[in-house]
């Protein structure tokens, strides 16, 4: 079990609080990209459409996580 899946395992998605929260619609669920601190590094959120969250933290330069 990862990280997301226990944190969120007992909540319940809101989708139409996504896109106010910076989340940008898809064909494939929901994005949010977030710039970190640290130059060059961005988190990424993704909710797919069952409501599985997965996220990253990814080297814009090299686009690697």
């Amino acid at each position: 079990m990862t990280f997301e899946d226990a944190y969120f395992k007992q909540k319940v998605l809101k989708h139409d609080s996504l896109e106010p929260f910076g989340f940008i619609t898809s064909e494939k669920g929901y994005e949010l990209r977030k710039p970190l601190m640290a130059e060059g590094l961005e988190a990424r959120l993704f909710i797919d459409l069952e409501g599985k969250l997965t996220g990253q933290v990814v080297d814009i330069d090299f686009d690697e996580s």
